[in-house]
């Protein structure tokens, strides 16, 4: 296992492009190895506490012990400085330039926008089960704009209650709905495995932040974040059937290494790796542009990029254990 020599920390706030006050909070990390032949790696730590997920005061301290360290936030953006080390020392960029960065589905789309023009085969919408007027208004707008060929993803984010609440649900929706769904994300965030497979003989379900492993090892549809969970036990798992990756919306360092996760692993999955644009351009975001569902990134120096924009930031050293 590598070891972490120095360890230094630039924190970064990204702010929503949607004109409201919402921003959220991250650390870049700068990781130096044990390992005299390896370069500088940059990381990204970057948690959603309102997901059940540990807060950044409680994973600074975690930091300081490194690859030792329990929490796997912090594991997985080690991992991802590690892997960036490679690519700096080399200084080759670790995406794969003669091949396309995976094709993405569009994230909460304006309507009207002509998306089937633009390429998207795939629209992915956020909704909250409690507002019903709202989730009925959205999918009837939807289904009245698509293209044959296009599908929807939805993503409840756990806001059902149940699993015999959803069920519900999809048997009030299912005649109009089931012909346009790829699949719908996390319609409960605490399933059993029972619930889960009870849910899975009904509608095509995806696993994204289950609390039971059980249920990430069996689930037929496994969102991957890069940055949150670890694709070897996907490949491992004995369920899972499809893997789609998307960005953990993060930095765009975090979204280019999402990028480069699904040219490795998912290729063969529309991902979801359009999120720049939910927050306001700044020196990062400028590097990366989209073509329709296409994402085109520019490399600058090894590995991840952004040599310039990394080097300009003021770090502030934490201490290794």
């Amino acid at each position: 296992m590598s070891q972490l020599r120095r360890l230094w920390v630039s924190p970064y706030v990204l702010k929503s492009a949607a004109g409201n006050l919402t921003e959220v909070e991250g650390l870049l990390l700068r990781c130096e190895f044990c390992e005299s032949s390896l370069d500088m790696g940059y990381g990204c730590l970057q948690s959603w506490p309102e997901l059940g997920e540990p807060g950044l005061r409680e994973l600074l301290p975690s930091l300081s012990a490194g690859f030792r360290s329990p929490e796997p936030l912090v594991q997985r953006a080690l991992d991802m400085a590690k892997e960036d080390a490679l690519g700096r020392t080399h200084q080759q960029s670790l995406l794969n330039l003669n091949h396309m960065i995976p094709l993405s589905h569009i994230l909460n789309p304006v309507p009207g926008s002509d998306l089937d023009g633009l390429g998207y085969s795939h629209l992915k919408i956020k909704l909250r089960a409690e507002n019903q007027r709202e989730v009925r208004d959205t999918l009837e707008l939807w289904l009245g704009s698509l293209s044959p060929h296009q599908r929807l993803r939805l993503d409840f984010n756990g806001s059902f209650h149940s699993a015999t609440q959803f069920i519900n649900w999809w048997r009030d929706f299912q005649a109009i709905l089931e012909p346009w769904i790829d699949f719908i994300e996390d319609p409960i965030s605490d399933a059993t495995l029972e619930s889960w497979m009870e849910m899975e003989g009904w509608a095509p379900v995806a696993a994204d932040r289950q609390i039971d492993f059980e249920v990430l090892r069996q689930a037929k549809i496994r969102i991957w974040k890069p940055l949150v969970g670890d694709m070897d036990w996907a490949r491992k798992s004995s369920g899972v059937q499809r893997v789609i990756t998307t960005t953990n919306l993060d930095h765009p360092l975090g979204q280019v290494y999402a990028m480069l996760q699904a040219q490795k692993f998912t290729s063969d999955e529309v991902c979801g790796l359009q999120t720049k644009d939910f927050y306001q351009p700044d020196e990062f975001s400028e590097s990366i542009s989209y073509q329709g569902p296409q994402a085109h990134v520019e490399v600058e120096g090894g590995g991840l990029g952004f040599e310039s924009q990394l080097k300009a930031r003021n770090w502030k050293e934490v201490e290794v254990l």
